[in-house]
């Protein structure tokens, strides 16, 4: 009874709390969508959230209150779908409004649920999230406030979450004091096609899915470089279309040379492919890092060019480390 009554007052005063005319489109270009919530633009309502200071000071958030918030799981890929969001709100609240901070034009609301016995009657939530592709990676927060029955907001509440990268990057974008690896090479592309990202070490020796270490045979050293995965194979990305070799620490002194192979084509005419060159670089600030962009190639394979591993595949650039 009472999540039906929530539910009829959250309707009835949808005009009020951001249940409300905006284009569905809108929604559609957010950072973040929350199933079935409606999507509302402008800032979220309510003040700022309490600093750890005034929190320790024993300052009250204003009504009504977000109890609880957290996130099922705050390392998201890029395009994560079916995150959970959940927490509890004060017996006086109808519905909980969410965004990112400082991403995108607006905001979800959704209502409330059913009262949580062990812990005085506080009304639970449960958001389903899902986050845009080409949201850009790094830690942010979530800012959620709770919302009466009038369309009142109480004090804002955050909830960590950091955007990953597709790259390895030891979570550097979470924790700028994480050194990220020395070197990232990355092959990407666009289509349901078996690509191969192949790099010639100094040695000679070849990095590929045959040999993720680049070592050139049996008992040969290793070239420090670690080829992540084999995607595409078997004409089966599972959602990834990208190749990334690794080296932890600085690659050892020389020419590399770097090239796209198309294995298969899977059924695909024209593969459009993108490589980039990525290291690690000192941060803004003291004992910081980041991870920079150095270079970038991009080209088209067509299925005629597919050699089932046969040859070394086309070239896409080369680099030096001194």
């Amino acid at each position: 009874m009472r999540a039906a009554a929530i539910l009829s007052l959250f309707l009835a005063a949808c005009g009020l709390v951001a249940c409300g005319a905006d284009p569905i489109t809108a929604g559609l270009e957010q950072p973040i969508r929350i199933r079935d919530a409606q999507f509302r633009t402008g800032d979220l309502p309510g003040l700022t959230p309490l600093s750890a200071e005034q929190t320790q000071a024993g300052v009250e958030p204003t009504f009504p209150a977000v109890r609880s918030a957290s996130v099922s799981n705050g390392l998201l890929n890029p395009g994560a779908v079916d995150v959970s969001i959940s927490g509890r709100t004060s017996t006086d609240a109808y519905s909980v409004g969410v965004r990112i901070e400082g991403e995108g034009s607006g905001y979800w609301v959704a209502p409330v649920s059913a009262p949580d016995p062990v812990n005085q009657g506080e009304l639970t939530w449960n958001l389903s999230a899902s986050f845009a592709p080409d949201l850009k990676p790094g830690a942010k927060k979530l800012l959620i406030a709770a919302f009466d029955a009038q369309g009142h907001a109480g004090t804002q509440t955050e909830a960590d979450i950091c955007v990953l990268p597709p790259f390895k990057d030891n979570l550097n974008a979470c924790n700028p004091k994480k050194k990220p690896p020395e070197l990232v090479v990355s092959l990407t592309w666009d289509s349901d096609a078996d690509l191969d990202l192949r790099i010639v070490t100094p040695t000679g020796a070849v990095l590929d899915a045959k040999h993720p270490s680049g070592a050139a045979g049996k008992g040969a050293p290793p070239s420090g470089g670690v080829l992540e995965e084999d995607s595409g194979r078997d004409c089966s990305t599972a959602g990834i279309r990208r190749e990334d070799a690794v080296w932890k620490e600085k690659p050892a002194s020389g020419r590399y040379v770097v090239y796209a192979n198309l294995f298969d084509p899977c059924g695909t005419r024209a593969v459009p492919w993108s490589a980039t060159i990525r290291a690690s670089a000192p941060g803004p600030l003291p004992d910081t890092f980041e991870t920079r962009q150095v270079a970038q190639r991009s080209g088209t394979l067509l299925d005629v060019q597919a050699n089932g591993g046969a040859k070394i595949g086309t070239f896409v650039l080369e680099f030096l480390v001194p």
